[in-house]
């Protein structure tokens, strides 16, 4: 097992005379816990339209025994970004004036062991244009919309009958 602790030990000697004699003797040991360091699972790079929210959970664990407390900070971000220390949620609300660029992200994770451990993660968060609508065409009753797009991500389109209505409602369908 791993761990600090004090453990008792009994060592017996024993001659081979006639009649045989032993003798016991106790004494403690004493083991100090060696600190590891926690682990952090990287992160994948993220693709979104400038103007989006960028939500990312950061996923740690530390081996010692008993298990450190561990806390999340930003080493590297971009202004106005955020962590939960205690969660690993990563949030931060882009703008459309981030179109174009790639923003560095570096998590660092701590334990709270003697001495303290940290473990880092990089990740780009690369910002492309907000997506806008590039045609729209009407053949009979129906109407077609072509708009950039993210590779893998989905869409889903809101409509209203009037634009005085409060509510929007989704088209059926996201699409891909």
């Amino acid at each position: 097992a791993q761990g600090p602790g004090t453990f008792t030990v009994t060592v017996q000697v024993t001659d081979n005379g006639t009649p045989s004699l032993s003798a016991n003797q106790s004494f403690q040991i004493t083991v100090n816990e060696v600190n590891v360091a926690p682990t952090l699972a990287s992160i994948s790079d993220q693709t979104v339209h400038a103007g989006a929210t960028v939500t990312v959970q950061a996923s740690a664990g530390d081996t010692d025994s008993p298990a450190n407390a561990l806390s999340f900070s930003l080493l590297t971000a971009p202004a106005g970004a955020s962590i939960n220390a205690g969660t690993g949620v990563f949030r931060w609300n882009s703008t459309a004036g981030d179109a174009g660029t790639v923003k560095t992200v570096t998590i660092q994770v701590s334990d709270n062991g003697t001495p303290i451990r940290t473990a880092t993660t990089s990740f780009n968060i690369t910002l492309v244009a907000p997506v806008r609508v590039d045609s729209i065409s009407v053949s009979g009753t129906g109407v077609t919309l072509r708009w950039g797009g993210i590779d893998g991500r989905s869409y889903r389109v809101q409509f209203k009958a009037r634009l005085d209505q409060p509510d929007w409602t989704d088209l059926a369908g996201d699409v891909t």
